[in-house]
């Protein structure tokens, strides 16, 4: 039939990679081919019989839509068949773990953006692990470098400006008799006076893109690597297009909000974009267009980091109202606002250097914070437990 389809092989890279975004019933759902024993048996006969060797040096479609291009060159193509889509790449899929890791969000894209509509929609539903929650979203946009200016220079500056141009100056022209001054002294000093004020706010005046950053290490295994999950935006105080050159092959990727997800397939696609992440073996560039002033783009790395150690707990006791024991970070990175959690309870512990221990009897009363006092505000509990409820 003409409803189109995606068709991967087993032993492939690309399968192998999905296979770890997907589970075992979707796959087999969304991507296996079914045929007939009598259809299985012809195609094996055509394989077998009349074979014809042929060397591909060039593979092209006619009318077909160009989805990447280097220097003019088409190196993947598509066009739409039914209700589904027939794909040429110039290259092998079937990368290696390296090769995977800087191209493989390129290619993942390109399937699930091109693959049956049927299908596409369900590529669409499945971002849900990728979703921004509210939380996250509001951690970004906290910007703890931000510096408020210094409301009594500004105060004393205009104070000063206002009597000297107002009273002091009007009083001193009218003894000298030179009152018609006041028609270039006036405007000279409010020229001058503004170019103060820009000159002192440079100084806690946002003036370059910056990047606000979360990140969060999940301790594998003993003896395993350890995984460390960055959320991240991207954020620029002016309109104009910039570049961010990150060092490495980095596997970046968008970090979608639960409202920039929709289906709509009567919809044509917009040909313009907000960003755009380019994968190199020694560099990743992350483009960045067509913001407004302010925006911020979330975008997301995971990568594996060398186990250093473990966080030690010795003789916890965790009663009504006391709590004993000893907490020592042996991760070796030094870690600010940590808590203990339990069963809903949290135990503010505070910032802890690498190598550094804390008994949990000196902990004060207001640091332990219990679930049935505060209510099922997790949210809240979390707020006061760092210090941000005001």
């Amino acid at each position: 039939d003409d409803w189109g389809g995606t068709i991967f092989s087993k032993g492939s890279e690309i399968y192998k990679q999905l296979k770890k975004e997907y589970s075992d019933d979707d796959l087999e759902k969304k991507f296996q081919v079914t045929i007939s024993k009598k259809e299985e048996e012809k195609i094996r006969k055509s394989l077998v019989s009349d074979k014809l060797t042929v060397d591909i040096t060039s593979l092209t479609l006619d009318k077909a839509e160009t989805l990447v291009e280097q220097d003019g060159e088409a190196l993947v193509s598509k066009i739409s068949y039914g209700n589904g889509s027939v794909i040429v790449s110039e290259f092998d899929l079937a990368l290696d773990n390296k090769q995977w890791s800087n191209y493989g969000s390129v290619i993942r894209k390109i399937i699930s953006d091109n693959c049956t509509t049927t299908e596409n929609h369900f590529f669409d539903q499945n971002v849900n692990t990728y979703y921004l929650d509210d939380s996250l979203q509001a951690g970004l946009k906290y910007n703890e470098v931000d510096v408020l200016p210094n409301i009594t220079l500004y105060a004393i500056l205009l104070i000063v400006y206002v009597v000297l141009i107002g009273p002091v100056g009007y009083t001193i022209l009218r003894r000298k008799d030179k009152r018609q001054l006041l028609w270039v002294i006036i405007p000279v000093s409010a020229v001058f006076c503004s170019v103060l004020i820009y000159l002192i706010g440079t100084g806690t005046r946002i003036q370059k893109p910056f990047i606000n950053y979360l990140s969060q290490l999940e301790i594998g295994a003993e003896g395993t690597h350890d995984t460390l999950n960055t959320a991240f935006s991207v954020t620029s105080p002016n309109n104009r297009d910039y570049q961010i050159v990150v060092e490495g092959s980095k596997n970046i990727d968008p970090y979608y909000n639960s409202n920039q997800v929709y289906y709509d397939s009567s919809a044509e696609q917009d040909k313009t974009y907000s960003y755009a992440i380019e994968y190199n073996s020694d560099e990743t560039v992350l483009h960045m267009e067509n913001q407004a002033s302010f925006q911020s783009s979330n975008l997301k790395n995971s990568q594996t980091v060398k186990q250093k150690g473990r966080m030690a707990f010795t003789n916890i006791q965790i009663g009504e109202s006391k709590v004993s024991g000893v907490v020592t970070n042996n991760t070796g990175y030094d870690l600010e606002d940590c808590m203990i959690v339990n069963h809903g309870d949290i135990i503010v512990l505070g910032s802890l250097k690498a190598g550094e221990s804390i008994s949990l009897d000196r902990i004060s009363p207001s640091k332990y914070l219990k679930y049935a006092d505060i209510g099922s505000d997790w949210e809240e509990m979390v707020t006061q437990a760092v210090g941000a409820n005001d």
